[in-house]
């Protein structure tokens, strides 16, 4: 698949991130992310322009989200109401640049 074929809400996984920090106050906090790269909507105006491709750091509500997914793999995010990824859908699809 290359990035022609891919639908505006597709991702293509590159890797993941997870652990834990203290705040301030000493609290702990765990935190869960996936690294991933999509297509750029092209776009040209007097103060922006894009094309090619974006990279994305995606919170995710657990490490288990990216369980599955391999580096280049296509995915789409599903969302919880608090914007971090709840859980992943594979195409099966590998993304390939050219």
């Amino acid at each position: 698949m290359s990035n022609s074929n891919m639908k505006e809400n597709q991702y293509v996984f590159l890797g993941y991130a997870y652990g834990k920090f203290k705040t301030e106050d000493g609290n702990t906090v765990n935190y869960s992310n996936i690294f991933a790269f999509a297509p750029v909507a092209s776009s040209t105006n007097a103060d922006y322009h894009a094309s090619g491709f974006k990279s994305e750091k995606l919170k995710t509500t657990s490490p288990e989200v990216a369980a599955g997914l391999a580096p280049g793999m296509v995915f789409e995010p599903i969302f919880d109401r608090y914007g971090r990824v709840l859980r992943v859908e594979s195409s099966g699809a590998m993304f390939k640049i050219g």
